[in-house]
């Protein structure tokens, strides 16, 4: 608290009743009365205030240059990604990190186990000033033992790699079938021209059957309409169109085969126009499936 002086004027006017003519007829006095009052002091002068956010901030770039920050940072890194390691069940993985630089090393025992480790890396997150944020900027392999493919790691445990691709197979076959679901390759009446508008579906078979094991059985089927022998000839013709047009479309054809089946295996009635055109259709097959 200080002081602050504020001086006031009064002025008092009086009459002067003296028979003298000469002296003034009034006099005027004047009264100074000097009052105080006490004001609040800053607790802090404004010079100092304006300079807090300037020292946090140096502060703050102090924090970031020395060692403690640097082993911080790397030890919220080596946590983490430990903690999603292990969550992954990637046990065997051996980690080192040096900031946000993440290398795991170790004896990978299998291909897809490098790449859940890789992954777990990758997505493990470190609380922050501002919430949760991905862990590490870069993450490298430097693995003891190259990779190894999932069928020999299953033939050590005693899996029989036959088994394990005819499940491949089998989901080849029902991906394709969905794929196939509610739809068909559309052909020229009487015919084995492909219609254009059929290019977006052999597109979308043709990746699916890049990823399949093993080789694919084309088959084509026609409904009752006509010559059986004519129709055999025509279902074999088309199941060759859509052979050539996954070639086309990067699918080897060493691992194509076309069969004609004609009219031979309908799946609904030819007596109705919704029958038969379900019967005029092509399938896809992998023999190692068991068809």
């Amino acid at each position: 608290m200080h002081w602050v002086a504020a001086v006031m004027s009064h002025q008092d006017r009086r009459v002067d009743m003296s028979p003298n003519p000469s002296a003034s007829t009034q006099s005027r006095q004047v009264r100074r009365v000097t009052a105080f009052r006490r004001l609040a002091e800053p607790i802090w002068p404004f010079a100092f205030r304006g300079l807090l956010p300037v020292l946090g901030l140096i502060l703050v770039a102090l924090f970031g240059v020395t060692r403690f920050a640097s082993a911080w940072i790397e030890d919220s890194v080596r946590s983490s990604v430990s903690a999603a390691l292990a969550d992954a069940g990637a046990t065997w993985a051996e980690l080192e990190v040096s900031g946000q630089h993440v290398t795991i090393s170790g004896s990978v025992p299998t291909a897809a186990a490098a790449e859940v480790a890789l992954n777990a890396a990758r997505t493990a997150t470190c609380p922050t000033w501002v919430g949760e944020l991905v862990c590490a900027t870069i993450v490298r392999d430097d693995f003891l033992t190259p990779p190894r493919d999932a069928p020999d790691a299953e033939v050590e445990a005693g899996v029989s790699p036959a088994v394990d691709q005819r499940e491949a197979a089998e989901r080849c076959e029902e991906r394709l079938a969905e794929v196939m679901s509610g739809t068909q390759i559309q052909f020229t009446s009487g015919s084995a021209s492909i219609a254009a508008s059929s290019s977006d579906l052999l597109d979308r078979i043709a990746a699916i059957a890049a990823e399949c094991p093993g080789r694919i059985r084309i088959e084509g089927h026609t409904d009752s309409t006509g010559n059986p022998e004519a129709n055999m000839a025509l279902s074999a013709q088309r199941a060759e169109a859509v052979r050539r047009a996954l070639g086309e479309r990067g699918v080897s054809t060493d691992r194509l085969e076309a069969v004609g089946f004609g009219q031979t295996s309908p799946i609904a009635t030819n007596g109705t126009p919704a029958g038969r055109a379900l019967n005029r259709r092509i399938e896809f097959h992998l023999p190692i499936s068991g068809n």
